[in-house]
């Protein structure tokens, strides 16, 4: 059968355009690419950094600039009593490091922090990391093709810091944020953060007053099956009675009852409901406000009821959790991703971002996306990914 012949005034396809950023920049194939690795989620940090020291070394150098004095990250920073992980602490290790010396079903950040430690010594990660390091500023150079980070430690700045490849690992529990209220400035007491807790401030005897009852106040973990989380499911009736007979039986006063007992479904918030964060109310040095607070004085917290004098106030009001960078960073056409990020962050697989190249980032929108240990969760989306990204690319 013939070939049906193309009319003459048909239009012949336009040819592919090139890139406008697509130039003839080129370097030699052998020549290994720098990597610059921006942290202070120190998990994140490890497992990263091992993973490159192992498989990447023929093709890719690498340094890390940590804020931090030491290695630990979150769990070097957050100290507060009772803080803990919220997952079994046998999934919360490295397959590469495993151990069985945890003191208990849900380490404390101080056990965490320290096995963290012993890693990066037993690997000798330790020598990449430049740590009392802050990033100020990094932008990407299309001439060059490489981005330009500017850091400052101990009051001197250091511009120009050149990197082929730029990992954010900051992560998004390290900017804890105080309330939003009104006079908070104002007062007079010690106050502090959970998530920046002064170990030096002896709390006997004192009026202690505790923003928040999130997972810093409460430190508990729960865990549960899926049918439970389907709207009206017969799971989810059966455990919402199992919670409320549970939390009525431990709950002695009724009025308090009525002002702890969800109203709504199972699920629909991080359940919290711990035995021991419950009994823990109902001491009798323990009362609980549940107005709003309308403002902060010198003295204390102003609410309907009045005045609430105190001497030690202690926000358990968790962190900034947007994903917007903590310092400018500016990709193609000076678009700076605070900008770009401020009302809805976009990524591809939380990783990457248009208009960046060779930017990576860790808990980037839409992440994490695994219930359980974070650890597992970012080998599969995130290291893997990343590591099949830069041996692919590692000649272009």
């Amino acid at each position: 059968m013939p070939h049906a012949k193309r009319k003459a005034d048909s239009a012949s396809p336009e040819p592919l355009k090139r890139s406008r950023h697509e130039d003839a920049h080129q370097e030699s194939l052998g020549k290994k690419r720098h990597i610059i690795i921006i942290v202070c989620l120190m998990t994140d940090l490890v497992l990263t950094a091992h993973h490159f020291q192992k498989y990447l070394a023929s093709s890719y150098t690498f340094e890390v600039v940590e804020k931090n004095h030491g290695v630990g990250g979150t769990w070097l920073e957050n100290t507060y009593p009772g803080c803990a992980c919220d997952v079994p602490s046998d999934i919360y290790q490295y397959s590469f490091a495993p151990t069985k010396d945890w003191s208990t079903l849900y380490a404390s950040s101080g056990e965490i922090q320290g096995y963290l430690s012993r890693v990066a010594k037993q690997f000798d990660l330790q020598k990449h990391i430049e740590f009392g390091t802050s990033v100020d500023r990094c932008t990407w150079h299309e001439d060059t093709h490489k981005w330009l980070v500017d850091t400052s430690s101990g009051g001197v700045l250091r511009t120009g810091r050149k990197a082929d490849v730029l990992i954010n690992a900051a992560g998004i529990l390290n900017h804890y944020q105080y309330p939003d209220i009104p006079g908070l400035q104002d007062f007079k007491g010690v106050m502090m953060h959970t998530a920046n807790w002064d170990h030096s401030v002896d709390l006997t005897g004192k009026k202690v007053g505790v923003i928040g009852a999130g997972a810093s106040a409460i430190q508990n973990y729960f865990n549960t099956f899926f049918p439970v989380f389907i709207k009206d499911s017969s799971s989810q009736h059966n455990r919402r009675k199992e919670l409320t007979a549970s939390m009525s039986k431990c709950i002695k006063d009724e009025a308090l009852r009525a002002k702890l007992i969800p109203k709504y479904e199972v699920g629909c918030r991080r359940l919290s409901p711990g035995e021991p964060f419950l009994k823990a109310l109902q001491q009798p040095n323990v009362e609980c406000i549940f107005d709003p607070i309308a403002s902060c004085t010198s003295e204390g917290l102003q609410t309907q009821a009045g005045v609430k004098d105190i001497d030690v106030l202690i926000a358990a009001t968790g962190f900034n959790t947007t994903f917007r960078p903590r310092f400018s960073l500016v990709g193609r056409d000076g678009v700076d991703m605070r900008d770009l990020w401020n009302n809805d962050p976009a990524s591809y697989m939380g990783l990457g971002c248009a208009g960046f190249p060779n930017y990576l980032s860790m808990l980037g929108p839409n992440c994490p996306v695994a219930n359980g240990s974070l650890i597992g969760e970012w080998c599969t989306s995130k290291i893997y990914p990343g590591y099949d990204w830069l041996m692919f690319n590692r000649e272009s």
